[in-house]
């Protein structure tokens, strides 16, 4: 992404990069499956995000999407960031848990929702006054079951 605070409007306007070739829930990255990752965000842990729109540059073939999140403002500046252990404490209580995903990574699973949890390294959260907010991470369908569990969430 590439993101713009716009302070006076108290939100951060995002624009993903190049081309949005590959897959997000098993499905080409197309606008809905873009959606529900980012309505999951906000039905999990209470952020809001909108989409503002989806737009291509002329002479590309490329198409992007722009979506706004509301600015979070941190607890403390100097430290804006959760600690490893508060991000693993943070899904614990959210009902996920840390596996090792390929390459390394931390993946955060919810077994009974079939779903996982990329990106999850505490640059893409802060730490607000009301505690830990989510603001660039990404679901991931584990099972078949995942599509009924989401559709639950988002009734």
């Amino acid at each position: 992404h590439v993101a713009i605070l716009i302070p006076e409007m108290g939100r951060v306007y995002k624009r993903t990069l190049g081309s949005l070739t590959g897959e997000l829930f098993g499905l080409e990255k197309l606008p809905v499956p873009y959606l529900i990752n980012q309505a999951l965000i906000s039905a999990f842990f209470g952020t809001e995000t909108l989409f503002e729109g989806i737009s291509r540059r002329p002479g590309e073939g490329t198409t992007e999407f722009l979506i706004s999140q509301r600015y979070i403002k941190a607890a403390d500046p100097k430290n804006p960031y959760p600690s490893e252990s508060q991000v693993v404490e943070f899904f614990r209580q959210k009902g996920f848990f840390a596996s090792e995903g390929l390459g390394g990574d931390v993946v955060y699973i919810h077994e009974d929702l079939g779903l996982g949890i990329l990106d999850s390294h505490p640059g893409n959260f802060i730490v607000n006054a009301e505690g830990i907010k989510p603001f660039d991470i990404h679901f991931e369908i584990l099972n078949e079951d995942s599509v009924a569990a989401i559709s639950r969430i988002l009734e």
